[in-house]
């Protein structure tokens, strides 16, 4: 008897390999894929600026990366003693204007330098709302629990999302050489309602199919994975909305097999296994089982140097 709808992936016309750098942006979905991809041993650099949700933040976080644009007391909000950015997600803070100014250029300058290696970028688009400081007419990354009078709500459009993204997507392309990959957030914006977050992936959607038709990039479907493949609320963690650790193996599981051949498979694994073994906590330190323990993890990181080291 069949009891799931198996959502089956095409696999990709070119791989990813560990020889590649990989840039993830976007929702905390993004933070999933990339811790994922971070423990099978990747380069990463995974939200620089913090989590993002809607279009328009995730692509003028890629325009202060690319330009080294500067930030600057007009991108600021004080809450209390704690000073944030507008086009930043609350994670970057200072106690003084100036810390916060300087953190998010440090945060930027290492985000510049990484795209010198031409990586590929994932992008995680969550939200097609936008929420909007009414005072400085900005929309905001993150609501930094501004009170909700001060901050206007509205929706972008289908034409709007793929206006915005497809700038930075050609600069990208054209400046770095990168390879785009776009998926949609499985992770459910409840507080929208549930018709609002209905409508709003689906603008997503048909702007990442505008986006595709353009060339700039590909689409993976994580979306369609949870919601009609394990479309089941054990699949989800305690607040029903985002996808739990086993749905994100799933998504993990198919989405090795569409990027990844055989050779980098089974080097995920090894780093999977190193991570693990790193962090076993030994019950007796001075026992011979530990110490062969540890043998066996420099073993192991010999083994993966070597793999790294190996031809292309």
């Amino acid at each position: 008897m069949k009891l799931l709808t198996e959502v089956n992936i095409a696999k990709a016309a070119t791989n990813i390999s560990h020889k590649d750098s990989i840039m993830l942006l976007g929702s905390c979905f993004s933070q999933n894929i990339g811790e994922k991809l971070s423990i099978g041993g990747f380069r990463t650099l995974i939200n620089p600026f913090g989590t993002m949700y809607n279009p328009f933040s995730i692509a003028e976080s890629l325009d202060y990366i690319m330009f080294r644009k500067d930030f600057n007391s007009n991108d600021t909000l004080q809450n209390g003693d704690v000073w944030k950015l507008i086009p930043c997600h609350g994670e970057v803070f200072g106690y003084s204007q100036t810390e916060v100014l300087e953190k998010a250029k440090a945060k930027q300058a290492e985000a510049n330098s990484f795209l010198n290696n031409k990586p590929v970028i994932v992008l995680t688009l969550g939200t097609a709302f936008v929420y909007t400081l009414i005072k400085k007419q900005r929309i905001m990354a993150n609501c930094h629990k501004i009170n909700a009078k001060e901050i206007s709500k509205g929706m972008m459009s289908v034409t709007e999302i793929t206006d915005v993204l497809s700038v930075v997507l050609e600069r990208l392309k054209e400046m770095y050489e990168c390879r785009i990959i776009i998926t949609v957030s499985p992770v459910r914006h409840w507080r929208e309602g549930f018709r609002d977050n209905l409508l709003s992936k689906s603008t997503l959607h048909l702007a990442v199919a505008e986006l595709e038709k353009k060339g700039l990039a590909e689409y993976f479907p994580a979306y369609e994975v949870v919601f009609d493949q394990l479309r089941d609320y054990r699949y989800y963690s305690d607040d029903l909305l985002h996808p739990n650790n086993q749905a994100i193996e799933v998504i993990w599981n198919k989405f090795s097999a569409a990027y990844f051949d055989e050779t980098t498979i089974n080097l995920c694994r090894k780093c999977e296994k190193l991570h693990s073994m790193r962090n076993h906590r030994p019950l007796y330190p001075q026992s011979v089982e530990w110490k062969q323990h540890i043998e066996r993890t420099l073993a192991l990181e010999k083994e993966i140097e070597n793999d790294f080291n190996k031809p292309k």
